[in-house]
């Protein structure tokens, strides 16, 4: 029995059949079936194959026999120096993403959370690929081309235009979201795809892929959802976004969620920085809208609110006002991200794994090292065992192996210790060593 490093899906268990010599054949039946229920009436019975269900005991190894095998990513890794622990966490959570990844020739496997694809695998599980395996980076953004024309038709089906990403997405692409609030509010996710395309752009420049026709109609789609999203508050002039879940799913519906109507002003612009790298002609439209996007900020407390209404001293699920600093990398003065990371930390609750990280690379970006040591390691008491498992919450609940987690951590180390940033000219770094080692 062995873990298939080419079909890297499969637990492989080889059988071996001997007959006792005689003339005469051996029929091995093997399991099959199909599930029991349609996602959708459209989408039919997807075939399920068994191959061997009952785990053997103990495996005998005789006298003078032995098994190896040896991994090596020449092609991209992460070495922590000087500390085995930390670096059995980095290689493990990298291998538990990438081979958790579909085949580069297969378009309809689902990966995600659960099985289901929304902002985790874009905004979590897909910038470590990007960066350290970009040839597989790609192989991600096919799971959205793929389900373009659901999305368009999930957009037709909520009174929009464009391409609107389901929260929860699976085989068909449209919506499976088992939570009713999130399907009706959590609309940031169509933003989070536009991010995952936009850092291709950055970290690939003029690659063949950026001129497939998948690439650039999603982009569009996208964009012209957003345009139809938003509203236009004729007193103020500006364009405001009603009615959402921020990624801080304890408060909803809201309006003027900071990181949906910022992650939406940067999906307006994306078209306009795609034409300009593979010369091609946006609608001027888009950047109208995107240059009047109410961004909310309070002046006089010189921070970011995260939505309409919000006060300083209400609790959130996780600090998504933070995330403006960093992955969408919005300009702003150091007092201002000091703000928002000492305002979101002080009310912050038990939050998911990858929130610290991101408090981590905040307080790196403004060299508190000793702020950002200890929640960088707070990310790691979600990681259990030998085998360095992740769960969902601290105290073992949730989804096991939570490979959103291990993709929070690694960018902690990638864009936090190692200072990685994509420009649109450039790739900028500021490396330090991860605390409790030598380098990396």
């Amino acid at each position: 029995m062995y873990a298939h490093r080419v079909f890297n899906r499969l637990l492989v268990t080889e059988l071996t059949v001997a007959t006792d010599g005689q003339q005469r054949t051996l029929t091995i039946p093997l399991k099959y079936g199909t599930i029991l229920e349609a996602e959708t009436p459209e989408s039919g019975l997807t075939p399920v194959h068994v191959y061997y269900k009952t785990v053997p005991l103990d495996v005998t190894v005789d006298s003078g026999h032995s098994g190896t095998e040896t991994l090596v990513w020449d092609t991209g890794r992460i070495d922590v120096i000087g500390n085995v622990t930390l670096a059995s966490s980095v290689y493990s959570a990298l291998y538990y993403i990438t081979s958790a990844m579909p085949l580069q020739e297969d378009t309809v496997w689902p990966f995600g959370y659960n099985g289901h694809v929304f902002w985790d695998q874009d905004t979590w599980m897909y910038p470590p690929v990007l960066v350290l395996h970009g040839d597989l980076a790609p192989v991600l953004l096919n799971t959205r081309f793929r389900t373009l024309n659901a999305s368009r038709e999930f957009a037709r089906r909520t009174g929009h235009s464009g391409a609107q990403y389901a929260w929860e997405s699976a085989f068909t692409g449209l919506d499976v979201t088992p939570w009713p609030p999130a399907q009706d509010y959590e609309h940031h996710v169509t933003g989070d795809v536009a991010l995952a395309l936009r850092q291709y752009v950055m970290m690939a420049g003029d690659s063949p892929l950026l001129h497939d026709v998948h690439f650039r109609e999603t982009v569009f789609a996208i964009a012209e959802f957003w345009k139809s999203r938003s509203v236009l508050n004729r007193s103020t002039g500006m364009y405001e976004i009603h009615n959402v879940m921020p990624p801080d799913e304890w408060h909803y519906p809201v309006n003027n969620s900071v990181y949906t109507n910022y992650v939406a002003k940067m999906a307006l612009l994306l078209p306009h920085f795609l034409c300009d790298v593979i010369h091609c002609l946006a609608p001027p439209e888009f950047e109208q809208v995107a240059g009047k996007m109410y961004i909310p900020f309070d002046a006089d407390k010189n921070y970011h609110p995260e939505y309409d209404g919000y006060t300083k001293n209400v609790s959130v699920k996780q600090g998504d006002g933070i995330l403006l600093g960093f992955p969408l990398q919005l300009a702003m003065t150091s007092d201002v991200r000091r703000n928002d990371l000492e305002i979101y930390e002080n009310t912050t609750g038990a939050g998911p794994a990858m929130t610290w990280g991101m408090f981590a690379i905040g307080w790196l970006e403004l060299n508190q090292t000793d702020r950002a040591e200890g929640l960088f390691f707070r990310q790691l008491l979600n990681k259990y065992g030998a085998f360095n498992i992740w769960t969902e919450d601290a105290d073992g609940g949730g989804v096991t192996n939570f490979i959103t987690g291990q993709g929070g951590y690694l960018q902690s180390i990638i864009h936090g210790y190692g200072g990685v940033r994509p420009y649109a000219d450039r790739l900028a770094l500021h490396c330090r060593p991860v605390p409790g080692s030598t380098g990396i």
